[in-house]
């Protein structure tokens, strides 16, 4: 079995400019403020301050159960959205992996996914149209690289 079988996408991020490139298949990000060719844990990485962050295509493949991650290096707190079911209930932002408005971009009941984190914390986001609510989080010390897991498990987030 190699690194390609079932998987949807597989970004290097070391790229100097430009989108996000997706090594397997035709599913390119694009970069949002975040700087490209910082020192990685492998190679290069991109570097995200505040609301940098990187917009993913949307893969209507993605349903209930699918995974997503990389490695991490947080330099600052942020604060974990709250949870809230009205109005935007986005907080203090930190998405590395931005959720999509769900609702918006793919219709019905839809919800985007996303990763958050800093020094502080880590958070999984959902997004529908109007909201942003934390579904998952950890409180924790992190500092150095951190290699983080998020699980979606029948709309179920859990961290590895």
């Amino acid at each position: 079995m190699g690194l390609t079988t079932d998987i949807l996408s597989y970004y290097q991020l070391d790229e100097s400019t430009g989108d996000v490139i997706d090594s397997v298949a035709s599913n390119d990000g694009t970069n949002t403020g975040a700087t490209a060719g910082a020192d990685g844990k492998i190679e290069t990485a991109y570097s995200f301050v505040a609301a940098n962050h990187i917009d993913f295509t949307k893969n209507s493949t993605l349903t209930n159960s699918f995974s997503f991650g990389g490695w991490f290096k947080p330099t600052a707190d942020i604060t974990i959205p709250a949870e809230s079911l009205t109005g935007t209930g986005a907080g203090g932002g930190g998405f590395a992996f931005y959720a999509q408005q769900g609702t918006v971009d793919w219709g019905g009941d839809s919800v985007g996914v996303g990763l958050g984190l800093g020094t502080n914390c880590i958070f999984v986001g959902y997004h529908l149209s109007e909201v942003i609510s934390s579904i998952a989080t950890h409180t924790a010390t992190l500092s150095g690289w951190e290699h983080i897991i998020v699980v979606i498990d029948n709309k179920t987030a859990k961290f590895i």
